[in-house]
């Protein structure tokens, strides 16, 4: 079960199925990199106002350990597509809009997890379940947020795994507050295997991150920027202007579903955003937009609890209480 409190990154298991589907991927990309076109990417989802669903622009590697939450996505038909942020060995917090309705009744996608690369290194577990916010609503914004459950690990491996590096906690304060913390200023981690560019045809074989503000919402609601439509499940982050290298940080393309954590310089993690849509990719006046943690924290633990501790089947009627109803 998900406490409040920090749950650990643990290493994951490689099956062979899935390390299969993998190779199929990485031999897509290899491809890519050599100049031929990337068969196996996923084309972008547009929500109906024409906003184009998030994208790491002009971020840096991510050292080796640093994040070890972040997971990919992927499958044979599209490669590398979504991000997402491991809570504890069996769930990974994710966008619902990283999910297709038939994953919701049989996911076909597998999580990778453990690298910065996506050529090598990394463990990988089947997706057994996937659970959408019952309230999404495809080719829209609100409620942006899934879980998604992963194939039990051995306890062979249970007690073989080691700590792998900081613990990253559940944003739970302010759960209705549309002024909720992190407060605007703060310096976020958002990170991903996504497109460096608004123009590139396929993500990146790094993990990149990139250190960016938080957005306030009255400002991301701005005329010129979202125009009201930032509801109080919803943070910004990034910048309105480009800095002085004249370049703006920027989450991008197949990022989406992936972490925007606090307190990552001061070794506190905590997940407070999910990668969910934007404006294009680092353009002025759009930063991205991401799904307010704190806002679905007791849908996270309500969800997870349900699912690992499902209640009893009610108790066979006696036949004496059957007899005394009928003849009543």
């Amino acid at each position: 079960m998900i406490k409040r409190s920090n749950t650990r990154m643990t290493g994951m298991l490689l099956s062979a199925a899935a390390a299969l589907s993998l190779s199929t991927q990485v031999a897509a990309q290899e491809a890519a990199e050599s100049g031929a076109e990337a068969a196996a990417e996923a084309a972008p989802e547009r929500t109906a106002n024409g906003t184009v669903r998030t994208k790491i622009v002009n971020g840096i590697q991510a050292p080796d350990g640093l994040l070890p939450w972040q997971v990919a996505m992927f499958s044979p038909a599209f490669g590398n597509y979504c991000g997402g942020a491991k809570l504890n060995d069996n769930w990974v917090l994710t966008a619902a809009h990283c999910l297709t309705a038939r994953d919701a009744i049989s996911p076909q996608f597998w999580i990778l997890g453990g690298t910065t690369n996506l050529m090598s290194g990394g463990t990988v577990r089947k997706a057994i379940k996937a659970i959408p916010h019952e309230s999404y609503r495809r080719g829209q914004q609100l409620h942006d947020i899934a879980l998604v459950r992963l194939e039990p690990m051995p306890e062979s491996a249970r007690s073989d795994r080691r700590a792998n590096g900081p613990e990253l906690a559940i944003d739970g304060s302010n759960r209705s507050d549309t002024a909720a913390a992190p407060p605007a200023a703060e310096k976020v981690i958002v990170s991903g295997f996504g497109r460096t560019s608004e123009s590139a045809t396929r993500g990146s074989v790094r993990l990149l991150m990139a250190e960016i503000d938080v957005v306030a919402n009255d400002v991301c609601n701005g005329p010129g920027v979202y125009d009201g439509a930032i509801t109080s499940g919803m943070m910004c982050a990034g910048q309105l202007q480009p800095n002085e290298a004249g370049k703006i940080v920027d989450a991008c393309q197949g990022d989406s579903g992936g972490p925007l954590v606090k307190g990552v310089r001061d070794g506190n993690p905590v997940l407070v955003g999910v990668v969910s849509w934007g404006r294009g990719c680092a353009r002025p006046n759009s930063p991205g937009v991401y799904t307010r943690v704190s806002s679905y924290y007791s849908w996270i633990i309500d969800t997870i609890d349900k699912e690992e501790n499902p209640p009893p089947p009610p108790p066979p009627a006696e036949d004496g209480a059957t007899t005394t109803e009928t003849e009543a």
